[in-house]
């Protein structure tokens, strides 16, 4: 220990909440941190299942800062369990562990209108699908363009089980 210096407070305030479910699967995680002394810190992410880093350790970050990551690539309906190390240059101290359980992904919508290979349409047309989600979360749906991948419009709130639809106007013949 280094005369004199105080060891950092214990990083707070994690984000997602302890607890927190239906979070991405690719979340980033953030903490407080603080040091009795003003020091600027260094800032370590890890998986608390095996203790392996989560991403980059954050560099300088100041008293009273935040302190960020992001957890790439994590499954459907999973706990993980995290927590944090906050490094002065002379002492460590350990967050609690903090945990969050991650959202199943909606299931692939279903087509109802107009069928797949459809020729027989007018220049305006209504398309449907089926959307599901196995949580039960009502989803936001987006219809796009397949010729060049450009959104088309969004069918906000559709629950879970329900009908998304939009109407594609102006089509040109054939």
């Amino acid at each position: 220990t280094t005369e004199g210096n105080v060891a950092p407070s214990a990083p707070s305030n994690p984000d997602p909440s302890n607890g927190a479910t239906e979070i991405s699967t690719n979340p980033t995680l953030s903490v407080d941190v603080s040091d009795p002394d003003g020091d600027s810190m260094d800032v370590t992410f890890y998986d608390a299942s095996d203790d392996s880093q989560i991403g980059s350790t954050q560099t300088s970050i100041s008293d009273g800062g935040t302190a960020s990551v992001t957890w790439n690539s994590l499954n459907d309906g999973t706990n993980y369990d995290w927590y944090a190390i906050a490094d002065d240059g002379s002492e460590t101290t350990q967050s609690s562990t903090f945990s969050f359980t991650t959202n199943y992904a909606p299931d692939s919508p279903t087509l109802v209108n107009p069928s797949d290979g459809d020729t027989r349409l007018n220049t305006d047309v209504t398309l449907q699908v089926d959307v599901s989600d196995s949580d039960g979360n009502s989803m936001d749906v987006s219809f796009y363009d397949a010729s060049d991948d450009s959104l088309l419009g969004t069918d906000t709130n559709v629950a879970s089980g329900g009908r998304a639809e939009y109407s594609w106007t102006g089509l040109d013949y054939g």
